[in-house]
């Protein structure tokens, strides 16, 4: 009788260890999935760029061993894989969080181009300037809308610097506006580190210079072609110079020197020729004129020994030679 008893218990408690051993498992398994990564967001601060994209993060994350609900979490190094972020060269920051579910979040920031340089003497090589005239490398994924400005090879010095400053602000100038957005086709850096513009309308070199008092010159420059175009034949002009203060300089290449540069030495010189060359054209010409004229009074004055000869006055006798023609003077 006892040992039926016993074999009784001993059945009962088989039967309640099943399933407390496999609650035990059920529960293990649930603090396990506790103590792992959870689902992975990535969030682009500024979606607009695409320089990078969902696909290059996941790479990111697959190379570090991250698999989501399966990765520990006192496996996770986020400062690690911040770092492993931003070795991209086109990721300016990466910020990367827990949530209170175990999600893991992922903020990133693009680096944001404001022009695009071309090397003058290359047409492969290009790259972005950032806000702060920091160097962006070309991107065969994407290609935003940017001014773009052809450069001689630029380095790192303070003219460098300097000058990419200079053409940041301009691009930027550039953007903000509607009208110059639409009607600057081109930004063009010479040896000299002088800026030029290439207008979509017209055939006209617009020499900016630099961009101290970008607005004024640009003010200048609109107004002109709001009201200058109608008032002279402006097509005859290669060059549209803003450099000066108040005026706009126009200039014919072709040939003929419309206005004289003070920043040119040379152009100095052949100025002062044409106009000395000129000066004594005009002389000579003058001195032609009056000689033949005097001739011409002359035979036309009466003889004082004959007044009859001509009854008019000496003053209608002075109006009558400045009025001669010169086909009279050939007779």
């Amino acid at each position: 009788m006892k040992k039926r008893i016993q074999n009784i218990l001993i059945r009962l408690l088989m039967m309640l260890t099943v399933p407390l051993l496999a609650g035990a498992f059920i529960f293990a398994s649930n603090e396990d999935r506790k103590n792992t990564c959870g689902s992975i967001l990535i969030e682009f601060i500024n979606p607009q760029l695409s320089f990078v994209n969902q696909q290059d993060i996941q790479k990111v994350i697959g190379a570090e061993g991250i698999i989501s609900e399966k990765t520990p979490l006192h496996q996770l190094n986020l400062k690690q894989l911040e770092k492993r972020m931003e070795e991209n060269k086109w990721i300016q920051s990466a910020e990367i969080f827990l949530t209170a579910n175990r999600q893991m979040c992922i903020r990133l920031v693009q680096k944001t181009p404001v022009v695009r340089l071309q090397q003058a003497d290359s047409s492969d090589y290009a790259y972005y300037l950032d806000p702060q005239g920091n160097t962006i490398e070309w991107s065969e994924q994407y290609s935003p809308r940017l001014p773009v400005a052809s450069v001689p090879a630029l380095g790192y010095g303070h003219e460098d610097y300097k000058l990419k400053t200079s053409l940041v602000q301009l691009a930027q100038f550039i953007q903000t506006d509607s009208f110059w957005n639409a009607a600057i086709a081109q930004i063009v850096v010479n040896d000299q580190y002088e800026i030029q513009l290439i207008p979509i309308m017209g055939k006209q070199l617009i020499r900016l210079g630099d961009t101290r008092d970008l607005q004024d010159k640009m003010n200048r420059l609109l107004r002109f072609y709001q009201e200058g175009v109608h008032k002279f034949p402006w097509d005859k002009y290669d060059e549209l110079d803003l450099r000066f203060s108040k005026q706009i300089v126009c200039r014919n290449n072709r040939g003929e020197i419309l206005a004289e540069d003070p920043y040119d030495d040379k152009s100095k010189m052949i100025v002062r020729k044409l106009d000395a060359s000129s000066k004594q054209q005009t002389l000579v010409s003058n001195a032609s004129k009056s000689k033949k004229i005097n001739n011409e009074v002359k035979k036309e004055t009466p003889s004082k020994k004959n007044p009859a000869a001509n009854p008019t006055s000496k003053k209608n006798n002075a109006q009558k030679t400045t009025q001669i023609k010169p086909n009279s003077l050939k007779q």
